[in-house]
């Protein structure tokens, strides 16, 4: 996760610590520091990464440590993480001419909605199913698509997750 800041000046800031939390209410933990440009008596813009944010809500903060080693802690900023599992879903071959193949490991049991989309985001077809284990596997027919770029769609209890694909 990218996160960027730009201070109005820096002459009093000795370093800045950048903090996380899974809800704005719990402790904070530090995610990087950096120094201030003591020379600076304006502005200067900095980033640093998150490389392990949470998956949902992650609230972080600056943390301005002074000169005096007093700090300040301007507004909190959320930013929400989804859930990626690419591994998750598999769709095959790609490109296609009659048929997809759709493999979806995950914990979650149930009703599966499928979709099949066009670039604009319209349904095309639709297909529910039920998913009673880890591992739920199913071919679609694609036969019927004009050639071109499409994606199909997964919903579950869990998770929604989507796969380009192009009909040849």
């Amino acid at each position: 996760m990218g996160l960027s800041w730009t201070t109005s000046r820096d002459a009093n800031n000795r370093y800045f610590i950048i903090q996380r939390s899974p809800d704005s209410t719990q402790e904070f933990v530090n995610i990087d520091t950096v120094s201030a440009i003591h020379d600076s008596a304006r502005g200067y813009s900095r980033s640093t990464v998150d490389e392990t944010p949470l998956v949902g809500n992650n609230y972080y903060r600056l943390v301005m440590v002074g000169e005096n080693s007093d700090s300040s802690f301007p507004e909190i900023r959320k930013v929400i993480v989804p859930k990626i599992l690419p591994e998750s879903f598999s769709l095959w071959p790609n490109p296609a001419s009659g048929s997809i193949q759709l493999l979806l490991t995950d914990l979650a049991v149930g009703t599966i909605e499928v979709r099949v989309m066009d670039v604009e985001g319209r349904t095309l077809r639709l297909w529910s199913y039920q998913k009673v284990n880890q591992m739920w596997y199913q071919m679609i027919d694609v036969a019927y698509l004009n050639p071109g770029s499409y994606f199909i769609q997964i919903i579950d209890k869990n998770e929604r997750v989507i796969r380009a694909f192009i009909k040849k």
